[in-house]
């Protein structure tokens, strides 16, 4: 089981691809559905072999496309709550999928609940947009989309939001790319083999955005070395610590090396629509941490709590090797299914990007399971019947075995 003290953050931190060598997973631009490649793109050459690389990468490009940056601002302040940037994809047209954790845990139980029940109504305090831009730095671009919050199932580390009539009516059809739900697939046996290529594509905040979060909200405990960070090096950015945690870390493997994580804007490109790959592995455990139902409100103050955000099991969660930041949570953690004769399958959302494990060793992802899917397909029939959005989603079931 994995709990609270287990987690070092919830964002992640720098990876190198497999253990085995000394590759950093990087950030690439996705224009197009093309990678915009760099100089040095050693990483992309360890997704899959050297006879199917292109291949993989050019799928793997062109299903990324589904990707967008989430901001959800408040028009009045609210106590400990900022304006929030996520990673996430676009799923049948109109609904966007995202991580479920979206405040910081100093944040009470009050506002959280308070915020969500705004997030649902048209021209309240509380606004969110999606962003399918290249570049993403504010929520104010052609691309920007309006979505309502439809929900959450914090447990498991998972919500939906939706483009709502309104919105059609103002910016009319979007020529944003979107997958099928048909293309996530759900956990229900252990994968075949460990480990295997996977991909994502999300937007990393920039580095001072980040340090500025970590200074407004110190009393969060999200990370492991939060002591440290705030009472030995104020002066660091929060990615230099992050490379200086996972440098001593790696003492022991790189005793020799003297290898660094690259440069911040090297290896995230921040604000950018980007792709990484890395490696899934096969070990996966339960969070067992306490949410928001345990939290309790100001004193004196009574919360009508959304029972629709709670479950009775946390999230199933498997490592990977990808690179993460702040703002990549949310993004969709990806597989290409292999075929019986050899050839390239087809792409599979099989979770989302979640955290760090392991002192950045690996980084983590909530894995879809057959109750996520049944949760989310209800959610939009439940916004069928409500007759904001005409559509039959058929159940998905399936596992990593292709």
């Amino acid at each position: 089981m994995m709990d609270s003290s287990q987690r070092d953050s919830f964002f992640g931190g720098p990876s190198r691809i497999s253990t085995s060598n000394q590759v950093w997973s990087k950030y690439h631009a996705l224009d197009g559905g093309n990678i915009i490649r760099e100089q040095n793109h050693d990483d992309l050459k360890s997704f899959g072999s050297s006879t199917d690389n292109e291949e993989r990468l050019q799928k793997a490009a062109e299903f990324g496309m589904i990707a967008g940056k989430l901001y959800i601002t408040f028009k009045s302040s609210r106590i400990g709550i900022g304006n929030i940037a996520l990673s996430g994809f676009w799923m049948e047209e109109d609904f966007f999928v995202t991580c479920g954790h979206f405040f910081g845990e100093d944040v009470s139980l009050f506002w959280r609940e308070k915020a969500m029940k705004d997030l649902k109504i048209y021209g309240s305090d509380a606004e969110a947009y999606v962003s399918s831009s290249i570049i993403a730095k504010t929520q104010e671009n052609s691309s920007s989309r309006r979505v309502l919050f439809l929900g959450r199932k914090m447990p498991w580390d998972v919500a939906m939001f939706y483009v709502p009539d309104e919105e059609k009516v103002i910016k009319g059809s979007s020529n944003t790319r979107s997958c099928q739900f048909s293309d996530l697939e759900a956990l229900s046996s252990p994968p075949p083999q460990s480990p295997i290529p996977v991909w994502t594509v999300a937007y990393c905040a920039s580095d001072s955005e980040a340090d500025q979060t970590l200074r407004v909200n110190f009393r969060s405990n999200d990370m492991g070395y939060h002591e440290f960070v705030v009472r030995q090096k104020p002066y660091f950015t929060r990615y230099q610590l992050l490379a200086a945690k996972h440098q001593d870390s790696y003492k022991q493997k790189f005793a020799n090396s003297g290898d660094r994580p690259p440069e911040f804007d090297v290896l995230y490109l921040p604000n950018t629509r980007a792709l990484a790959v890395g490696e899934f592995h096969t070990s996966m455990e339960r969070d067992v941490k306490t949410y928001e139902k345990d939290i309790p409100a100001f004193p004196g103050q009574a919360v009508d709590r959304d029972e629709d955000n709670y479950a009775n099991t946390g999230a199933l969660c498997g490592k990977h090797t990808i690179s993460g930041f702040h703002g990549s949570s949310g993004a969709p953690i990806a597989r290409l299914k292999e075929c019986d004769n050899g050839m390239v399958g087809s792409p599979a959302i099989i979770g989302l990007f979640r955290g760090s494990a392991d002192n950045f060793a690996f980084n983590t992802y909530t894995a879809f399971t057959p109750e996520i899917l049944q949760w989310m397909n209800e959610l939009m029939t439940k916004c069928s019947a409500e007759g904001k959005r005409p559509a039959n989603y058929p159940m998905v079931n399936s596992s990593l075995a292709a």
